[in-house]
């Protein structure tokens, strides 16, 4: 029988300038979820809704 390999090891800690972009990767990332959230909650109210299918 096959014995069970051992887990793989996790990768190595981000340092340097791979730190860097990768905080400003997800900080960017966090700014467009915030901008997109907040500019779809002011159009939806400003925006006309066709519910013309509705009835």
């Amino acid at each position: 029988m096959n014995q069970p390999s051992a887990p793989p090891s996790p990768p190595p800690p981000l340092e340097g300038a791979k730190l860097i972009l990768a905080t400003i990767a997800v900080a960017l990332a966090t700014f467009m979820n915030v901008l997109d959230t907040f500019t779809t909650g002011k159009c939806c109210g400003v925006l006309p809704v066709n519910t013309s299918y509705l009835s």
